[in-house]
């Protein structure tokens, strides 16, 4: 059974009940519609809406960088929408008259379209078909940029005159990026304010997939707010995911094949494109391909970047779509298990040494050091010990020495692993580098840095780290391939089979590789992470003796585990 629409209760199975409870949500006036339809598409979507879908690390995000005051300063400066504005605005002069429907003349409408640098197309044919456009309504992006930016306060239009704004100069570049954001996102970043066309009461196909992009816009952009950058690959494959999702229950014909595929792309461009005219965003790596209808070559594809001006425009909006936003400033007067705690949900595109560098700013980096080896005796995840060995790794040279304190304990790797990062445990060996190549592969210094890092009492840290037990010192290695494996499973058994490289492992009989190697001590890596990545790794390794070899070892954590293998 479905969820209740206007008192009726919904069986998708039914067409009867379906009927009946669309007459029902008919009948409501438009305020009650809203009303229902708004938590309704919420709930569909696990509470919060398209991104929900997009983003699977849920409203809790990522640590994401702190955008960079100047810089969010120099991208609104520059942002194309700006200069597109400030171009129709020489244009207007003292301004234009308009036409009795108060849209601008079509000798205007032609200058506006070049100006706003739109996907309109002035002139096109399909076939044995020739269009010409007749009116300012056959230029639905630049009626849509238009708008925006009257809505924003760049314009006047009374419905006769269309002039330059004079309020408009008084705002900083900023500003004018936030208020031309908010009025295009009202206005609907993909349906460019497209009228909705009901039929019997109810919406098209489109103009629910219209609405769907709309309300999930920001989500749209979310992945590369977290992470940096992302494909537009991956953003048009979660946002027809979406679509076919949530529309294809009423409309099954309409979402299968490559024509629902392109559309949807076709939609999701839209949105990036106003990001992008904003300075939000920028894109890399696309590629022209040829439109199904027109033949007219259309920019596709490539990386969604994220800019800090987008960052800093999207940080308030999405805290109104339910999503926590974490930045590195937030980290002050946090606890070591605290910070712990939001590292372990996910870096994204944040360093390590930005991290300690905020939350150490105002406390001692000696407490820092001792919390997080208390926290790191205490952890129970992999995500936990990982962002303990990150930020130890940011330890500076003088209270380094303190890491040395749990080197004999269970978790001695992972401190010798961050010890071994730090340029200021380096000892004193060189060597001449000079004749070291035939023929060097790029310029080398006078003298080559091969020292060993060393503890306080002169070891190399190799040396310890080879003495230690093996399930002590694998066990960053399992959490390192757990985490992997987590992230991207085919990348991680990619990489297994990289380890083992040209082995007996992959048919060459030169004996086993690192990896197969590593399998007769892996087992004893007692914590859950271990057994999974056994299983993994037996199920899908593409090699029968490597893949038999780590179900072998599975064999032993478990017994292990229970205690009968000694």
């Amino acid at each position: 059974m479905g969820p209740a629409l206007g008192g009726a209760d919904l069986d998708f199975g039914d067409p009867e009940s379906i009927q009946a409870a669309m007459d029902a949500f008919n009948a409501l006036s438009f305020e009650e519609r809203k009303a229902l339809t708004d938590p309704q598409i919420a709930a569909s979507f696990g509470g919060d809406g398209l991104g929900a879908a997009l983003d699977s690390t849920g409203a809790d995000l990522p640590l994401t960088p702190s955008p960079d005051p100047l810089t969010v300063t120099e991208q609104a400066v520059a942002a194309p929408f700006l200069a597109q504005i400030e171009r129709v605005r020489a244009h207007l002069g003292r301004g234009v008259k308009l036409t009795a429907t108060g849209n601008p003349k079509l000798i205007d409408a032609k200058v506006l379209m070049e100006l706003f640098n739109t996907d309109d197309r002035w002139e096109y044919t399909i076939g044995d078909w020739t269009h010409t456009t007749r009116s300012a309504n056959d230029l639905p992006h630049m009626l849509y940029l238009l708008d925006v930016a009257i809505a924003a306060g760049a314009f006047e239009s009374n419905g006769r005159t269309l002039k330059p704004a004079s309020g408009w100069d008084v705002l900083d570049p900023l500003q004018q990026c936030e208020q031309l954001l908010n009025c295009a996102l009202d206005m609907g970043a993909v349906s460019r304010g497209v009228e909705p066309r009901y039929a019997n009461g109810r919406p098209s196909f489109f103009d629910a997939c219209y609405e769907l992009l709309d309300d999930g816009a920001l989500h749209l952009i979310v992945p590369a707010f977290v992470v940096g950058q992302v494909e537009t690959e991956v953003v048009v494959d979660h946002a027809t995911d979406v679509v076919a999702g949530e529309l294809g229950r009423f409309w099954p014909e309409m979402v299968d094949g490559a024509i629902f595929d392109e559309s949807v792309e076709r939609d999701v461009e839209r949105g990036l494109d106003l990001f992008t005219r904003l300075g939000m965003i920028g894109r890399e790596d696309q590629v022209e391909v040829p439109d199904r209808y027109s033949g007219e070559m259309r920019l596709r594809g490539g990386t969604v970047i994220m800019e800090d001006l987008g960052r800093h425009l999207l940080a308030s909006l999405l805290s109104t779509l339910g999503y926590v936003v974490h930045t590195p400033r937030d980290l002050a007067g946090l606890s070591a298990g605290e910070v712990v705690a939001v590292l372990a949900a996910g870096l994204g595109d944040v360093e390590p040494a930005e991290v300690w560098e905020a939350w150490s700013r105002d406390r001692d980096p000696a407490d820092n050091v001792d919390e997080l080896l208390e926290v790191l005796s205490a952890s129970t995840s992999t995500p936990e010990r990982l962002a303990v060995m990150a930020l130890l790794q940011q330890v500076p040279g003088d209270v380094y020495r303190r890491v040395e304190s749990v080197i004999d304990g269970p978790y001695g790797a992972y401190a010798l692993i961050a010890l071994d990062s730090n340029d200021s445990l380096v000892g004193d060996l060189t060597v001449d580098s000079e004749g070291m190549f035939e023929e060097e592969p790029f310029d080398m210094p006078g003298e080559l840095d091969l020292s060993p890092t060393l503890l306080t009492d002169g070891r190399p840290i190799y040396e310890v780290m080879a003495s230690l037990p093996p399930e002590v010192a694998l066990a960053p290695l399992v959490d390192m391939l757990w985490a992997e494996m987590d992230l991207d499973p085919e990348s991680l058994i990619e990489h297994v089979v990289s380890l083992d490289g040209d082995s007996e492992a992959s048919g060459n009989g030169e004996g086993p590789g690192a990896f197969t190697g590593m399998l007769d001590d892996l087992w004893r890596v007692r914590s859950p992470e271990t057994a999974e990545l056994l299983e993994f790794v037996g199920a899908n390794h593409p090699v029968k003796a490597t893949a038999k070899a780590a179900r072998k070892a599975l064999q032993r954590h478990r017994s292990a585990s229970h205690g009968s293998e000694n």
